[in-house]
C-alpha cells in the first residue's frame, strides 16, 4: 500500500497506534488494519489535535466532494469506529445511503422499499429484527419457543430520525415483552441480524443441532468469531456501520444460544428438515458476493455455504432411498 504523507503530532500518533492495537486485539485482518490506519491518519491530519463535530462534518463533506460513495462510507465507518473507541460517540456521523441492491433475503431489498415508499412516506417506515425463537407449525400459526420475555428486538426508522409515533410503538412492544431497542442506523440494524444468522443458523443446520448444543461445544466461540470477523471485514469495506462491536456480536450469539433459546433449532434447519430450500446463499453466500465487490474473499463463509448445501443434498438423497 502506498505510504500516506501526513503531519501528525505525537498525541495524534499515539491515538492512532492505540486504535490500531485495539483493532489487532479484535483480530481483524491485516488488510483491514491497513485500511483503518490510512483512514484514521487522513482524518487526524484533517482535524488537527482538537476533534469537533464541525470538523467531522467538514471532513465528511470533503470526502463526498472528492471520493466515490463506496470510499466515503469505508472512510466514515473507520472514523466512527475510532470515535466510538475514544468515547466521542456524539461526534459520529451518518454514512451515505447508496442505492444498490445489496440487501439479502432476510432483509427487504431496494425494490421492496421502493414499493413501500409509493404508499407510505419515509417517516412512516420502520424496520425491525427479532432474536425470538419460533416455529411455524402451519400457515398463520407460530409457536414461541423459550421462556416469556426472553426474546429481543431491534428497530430503526428508515429516516434514522425517530419521532413520537416511533416511541409509542416501542412502548407497545415493551408491554408485549418484545424487549425493543431503538437504533439510529437503519442499515447497520438490519445487517446485524444477518451476521447473527450467518453463525447460528448455518452451523446448527449443518450438524442438525440446537443452538444450546452448539454453544456447549468448547470451540464454539472460535468458530463464531471467525465467521463474525469475516462478516465485519466485508461490511466495513462496504461502508456498513454495524450496531454492535465484534465482541458484542459474539456476546449476543452466546446469550441467545445459551440463555434465550438453547432448545431451539434455527429456521434454516427447519427448512432443511422439511426438504425446503435453505437460504444460506442469501446469508453466508451474501457476504461472499459482497466481499468480492471490494476484492475481499470471505473464504470461511464460502466454505460453510458449500457445506450446508452438502448437508442439504445428503439429506435429500437419503430421503429418496
Amino acid at each position: 500500500m502506498k505510504k500516506i504523507k501526513t503531519n501528525l503530532t505525537k498525541k495524534q500518533e499515539q491515538l492512532l497506534e492505540d486504535f490500531i492495537c485495539y483493532k489487532e486485539e479484535e483480530e481483524v485482518s491485516e488488510n483491514t488494519l491497513a485500511a483503518y490506519r490510512v483512514s484514521i491518519r487522513l482524518f487526524l491530519d484533517f482535524t488537527g489535535d482538537e476533534i469537533t463535530k464541525r470538523k467531522v462534518l467538514d471532513y465528511k463533506k470533503m470526502l463526498v466532494e472528492s471520493k466515490s460513495p463506496k470510499t466515503v462510507n469505508a472512510r466514515l465507518t473507520a472514523v466512527n469506529e475510532f470515535l466510538r473507541r475514544n468515547k466521542m460517540d456524539d461526534l459520529r456521523v451518518k454514512t451515505l445511503k447508496i442505492q444498490q441492491k445489496h440487501f439479502v433475503l432476510n432483509v427487504p431489498n431496494d425494490e421492496e422499499y421502493e414499493k413501500l415508499l409509493k404508499y407510505f412516506p419515509e417517516e412512516k417506515v420502520v424496520a425491525g429484527t427479532a432474536l425470538v425463537a419460533t416455529i411455524l407449525t402451519k400457515p398463520g400459526e407460530v409457536e414461541f419457543v423459550g421462556e416469556r420475555g426472553m426474546g429481543t428486538t431491534n428497530w430503526a426508522n428508515y429516516t434514522e430520525k425517530p419521532d413520537e409515533k416511533t416511541q409509542a410503538l416501542m412502548a407497545e412492544l415493551k408491554k408485549a415483552n418484545f424487549n425493543p431497542s431503538l437504533k439510529d442506523d437503519f442499515m447497520g440494524t438490519l445487517m446485524a441480524k444477518v451476521v447473527f444468522n450467518s453463525v447460528v443458523n448455518t452451523l446448527c443446520t449443518m450438524f442438525e443441532i440446537t443452538m444450546g448444543e452448539y454453544a456447549a461445544f468448547d470451540k464454539a466461540d472460535e468458530l463464531s468469531r471467525q465467521l463474525i470477523d469475516e462478516a465485519y471485514d466485508v461490511c466495513e469495506r462496504a461502508g456498513v456501520q454495524l450496531v454492535n462491536t465484534r465482541a458484542e456480536e459474539l456476546e449476543s450469539v452466546n446469550y441467545v444460544s445459551k440463555v434465550g433459546c438453547p432448545h431451539h433449532y434455527p429456521s434454516m434447519y427447519q427448512d432443511m428438515s422439511h426438504n425446503r430450500p435453505v437460504e444460506v446463499d442469501y446469508i453466508n453466500g451474501y457476504f461472499v458476493k459482497l466481499g468480492r465487490q471490494y476484492n475481499y474473499e470471505a473464504k470461511t463463509h464460502n466454505f460453510v455455504t458449500n457445506l450446508v448445501h452438502l448437508a442439504e443434498t445428503t439429506r435429500q438423497n437419503r430421503s429418496v432411498k
